[in-house]
């Protein structure tokens, strides 16, 4: 209950005599963020610098132990003369993308997973930063595989046009989705040359009309379409590749148009009597 000698609209009796805002009368010192005046960039990187600030939580905790300061906890999204957080902390630099590579190549890393473990577990040291391709962009940066130097090299495809690509299909005479994706598994078609997994999706708006006509194959009966999907347990082991848990999920993937073709929207009408258990099994519940 609100103290009788405290005003139910503190902002018109104390207007003129001394009143800031909401924020301030009520010791937060919050204030709406439209109206928020930030520091300047120099100013917010001396405070950090003064204050012995290492690293980007402890300015993120900073900023909230001193509200009064109206400081961006977020000052990467603030400010244009961001360069990066050891730039703002005045830290030791980065090794250059040379030096970083000789540095790396000893590690035989495979995948970016393998590097942000490697930092995550500190096995690296700080001058390695925490996103390569961003840093390094600009600095040398070429791709994961040269950085790491573990001998992958960047496929280079031909983009091919929707007629192109059923023009490409036609010899092959494909009657079902399952047959399209052994092809693409292949080494049939022409080198340097691919065709999309989800053709769907890369020629909608672009020619597609629907598989019969994608594959020159004729599908009569409607109810053949379940020929282009995969069977429910090779359907399943796709579905843990997505990480979805629950319906919900499922049916924001599929809404947003990230449902391949060879899978069904209602799997368990799709499914019933080939497979199909429950729901907890097909999104790999334990």
């Amino acid at each position: 209950m609100k103290p009788l000698n405290i005003p139910a609209q503190p902002n018109e009796v104390y207007k003129g005599k001394g009143w800031v805002d909401m924020g301030t009368f009520l010791g937060t010192f919050r204030v709406q963020s439209q109206k928020i005046v930030y520091p300047t960039f120099s100013e917010c990187k001396e405070i950090a610098i003064n204050n012995n600030i290492s690293t980007n939580k402890e300015w993120m905790k900073y900023c909230r132990n001193n509200l009064h300061l109206n400081l961006p906890a977020a000052a990467y999204r603030q400010y244009k003369e961001w360069k990066g957080w050891d730039d703002f902390l005045d830290k030791q630099q980065h090794y250059t993308y040379n030096e970083a590579k000789k540095i790396l190549k000893k590690y035989n890393f495979q995948t970016v997973m393998d590097y942000a473990k490697a930092k995550k577990k500190e096995v690296l040291c700080e001058r390695c930063p925490n996103t390569p391709s961003a840093y390094y962009k600009g600095r040398g940066f070429i791709s994961y595989a040269d950085l790491f130097s573990n001998g992958k090299k960047k496929k280079i495809y031909i983009s091919i046009s929707y007629i192109e690509a059923k023009t490409i299909l036609e010899p092959f005479k494909l009657t079902s989705l399952s047959d399209y994706h052994n092809l693409l598994k292949s080494k049939k078609l022409t080198k340097g040359i691919t065709l999309p997994y989800s053709p769907a999706r890369t020629y909608k708006n672009k020619g597609w009309k629907d598989w019969e006509d994608y594959l020159n194959a004729k599908i009569t009966n409607p109810k053949d379409v379940h020929k282009l999907w995969y069977s429910y347990d090779k359907a399943r082991k796709f579905m843990k590749t997505t990480n979805i848990k629950t319906r919900q999920e499922w049916r924001a993937y599929c809404k947003k148009g990230l449902k391949p073709d060879f899978l069904p929207s209602n799997p368990d009408k799709a499914y019933k009597g080939r497979g199909w258990i429950s729901a907890k099994d097909w999104f790999g519940k334990e």
